[in-house]
């Protein structure tokens, strides 16, 4: 996999490998491994797309792992504290909490300041 995280260096290690272990629990990771074959064979992708796309997908599930992680462990955080422990870019975060939220798995449940905090369902 060619994905990196912003400041890879700086990011828990072991927190990116639990990630990487579950995201191959999600349906979305497992359905485009299994169609990928099919794809190709078909020639409707090419390798190279295929490897594109691939990437991109394992990327933000590792992301939204990531974060999901944090919502885990703390219970309720916002989109900065979120960004302090993953060293995530809050618009990244945010835009990953838009389509957790989507898919039912986090909501906002209330406010720090002028924050929202989110919290897993």
């Amino acid at each position: 996999m060619k994905a990196k995280l912003k400041s890879e260096e700086n990011v828990d290690k072991k927190a990116v490998l639990e990630a990487s272990a579950a995201i191959f629990k999600n349906e979305r990771t497992r359905w485009l491994i299994g169609k990928g074959e099919h794809l190709l064979k078909e020639n409707k992708i090419t390798e190279e797309e295929f490897e594109e796309l691939l990437d991109k997908i394992l990327k933000d599930e590792i992301e939204r792992e990531l974060i999901s992680q944090v919502l885990r462990e703390k219970g309720t955080s916002s989109i900065e504290e979120i960004s302090k422990v993953t060293n995530l870019e809050p618009k990244l975060i945010l835009q990953h909490l838009v389509a957790l939220k989507k898919l039912n798995i986090v909501n906002i449940v209330g406010e720090s300041g002028d924050d929202y905090l989110y919290a897993l369902l």
